[in-house]
Parts: structure tokens; C-alpha cells; sequence
């Protein structure tokens, strides 16, 4: 079965250069690896939110709330990477105000 979701984004409040733990990068691009939609949903039980992981990006959305983008991780670079155990650089969208607040505990 099939299930289509639709999320809103607003406008973005910020963006910065961040890097992704290589363990958490590769276990994304694994997960992918393994989806027949292009696309997986991975929820996050302890903040109550859920990440959709695809090829272009990582969206958090707030899993109680209207289906709306906290924050964005996009434009992975991996190439820039010696070795697969090095972190990937990315930059962080934000499009809410607590987004920040909860960036630490998404890569936890």
C-alpha cells in the first residue's frame, strides 16, 4: 500500500553549514538503498517528530502537529569526504523558531 503525504514549508528563517556524523549519513543512504518509493519515514519517538529521508534531502516534521517542515538538512556533499567514516557536510535549513533548540537531539 502506498500512502502519499504532502508537507507545508515556509519561508526559511536561516541556513548553516553543518556536518552529519558519517555512521548517520551512511545509515540514511542504506535505508534508501532499500525503499521501493524513493523516499523513507523514520520516526523520532523521543522529540515526537518524523524524518523523511530522500534523495535530495532530510526533512523533521513535527509528528503531533499539522504536517509542516521544522527544519531541513539539504545538499549533502559527500564527494568532499576522503573516506566513508569522515562526516558529510550539509546546510542546515531552519523554518521555525525552535528549530534550533531541538538540532542536537536530531543528530543524537
Amino acid at each position: 500500500m502506498i500512502v502519499k503525504e504532502q508537507f507545508r514549508r515556509g519561508p526559511a528563517l536561516g541556513r548553516e553549514p553543518h556536518y552529519l556524523p558519517a555512521a548517520i549519513y551512511n545509515r540514511s543512504r542504506l535505508l534508501l538503498a532499500h525503499s521501493d518509493t524513493g523516499c523513507v519515514f523514520v520516526p523520532i519517538r523521543n522529540l515526537q517528530y518524523q524524518a523523511v529521508i530522500d534523495h535530495e534531502e532530510i526533512i523533521f516534521v513535527d509528528g503531533i502537529g499539522p504536517r509542516v517542515v521544522q527544519v531541513a538538512w539539504e545538499g549533502f556533499r559527500p564527494q568532499t569526504r576522503q573516506g566513508l567514516d569522515e562526516p558529510v557536510p550539509y546546510d542546515r535549513v531552519t523554518y521555525h523558531p525552535d528549530a534550533r533548540e531541538i538540532e542536537p537531539r536530531l543528530q543524537g
